[in-house]
C-alpha cells in the first residue's frame, strides 16, 4: 500500500492512502514538476512475477491535494520503469514490458494536467533482458541508460529417474532426456538517445 502523511508539530498526523484495492503496489517514483508543491507519483500495481498482469499507475499532486489515480498501462507484464519531467507537467516514461520477442523497452509521454498518454514507442526488440533503467532529457531527447544481458542457451543431455511432471503416475527409469537451459549472459551498459516527439 502507498500512503501520504503530513506531520505538523503539535498537531495530529494525517494520512491518506494513495492506491486502492488489495493488489501490491511497488516501485513508487515521485517526479517533481518544476513548480512549488507540484509533482507526479508513478508506480506499478500488481504482484511481481511473469504470471501476474500489472498496471502502471499515476497520480498528480498540486498545492496539498492529490488528483484521482489514473491507469496509464494495464494488462501488461511490467517489470520496471523510470520517469523524468520533459516540460510543463509532461513526463517521459520508459518501461520494460513483455513483448513477442521477450522483455523489451517502450517509451510514452504522459501529460499530468490533461491526463493524456501518448502511443508507446518500442525501443528494443530482441530476446535480451534490460534492467537498471535511468532516464534524463536533453534538448528534445530522452537519454536512456540501461544494462542489457543476452540470453545464453545451453543444451544438455541428462539421465532422469522419477515421476513425470505432468503425469506423476508415469515413472521414468534412467530415461535419457534433452534439456534446454536459458540463463542471462554477461551485462553490457547501453546508452540510447530517443526524440521525445518523433516526426510523423
Amino acid at each position: 500500500m502507498l500512503w501520504y502523511a503530513i506531520d505538523t508539530p503539535g498537531q495530529q498526523r494525517t494520512e491518506t492512502r494513495l492506491d486502492a484495492g488489495s493488489s501490491d503496489s511497488r516501485d513508487p517514483e515521485l517526479v517533481p514538476l518544476g513548480g512549488t508543491e507540484r509533482a507526479a507519483l508513478i508506480w506499478i500495481q500488481g504482484a511481481s512475477g511473469e504470471e501476474q498482469d500489472t498496471k502502471l499507475m499515476a497520480r498528480g499532486y498540486r498545492s496539498g491535494a492529490w488528483s484521482e489515480s489514473v491507469v496509464l498501462i494495464e494488462d501488461a507484464h511490467i517489470s520496471e520503469f523510470a520517469a523524468v519531467r520533459v516540460d510543463g507537467e509532461r513526463l517521459a516514461i520508459v518501461y520494460e514490458q513483455a513483448s513477442g520477442d521477450g522483455p523489451d523497452l517502450f517509451l510514452v509521454t504522459y501529460d499530468v494536467t490533461a491526463s493524456s498518454l501518448s502511443a508507446p514507442i518500442q525501443l528494443t526488440s530482441d530476446p535480451a533482458t534490460e534492467s537498471q533503467l535511468d532516464v534524463s532529457t536533453q534538448a528534445g531527447y530522452v537519454m536512456l541508460a540501461y544494462v542489457q544481458r543476452e540470453i545464453v542457451t545451453t543444451q544438455k543431455t541428462m539421465t532422469y529417474s522419477g515421476p513425470d511432471a505432468e503425469d506423476p503416475s508415469h515413472v521414468y527409469d534412467s530415461e535419457t532426456i534433452d534439456v534446454t537451459i536459458e540463463r542471462p549472459g554477461a551485462p553490457s551498459l547501453f546508452l540510447l538517445r530517443v526524440p521525445i516527439d518523433p516526426s510523423p
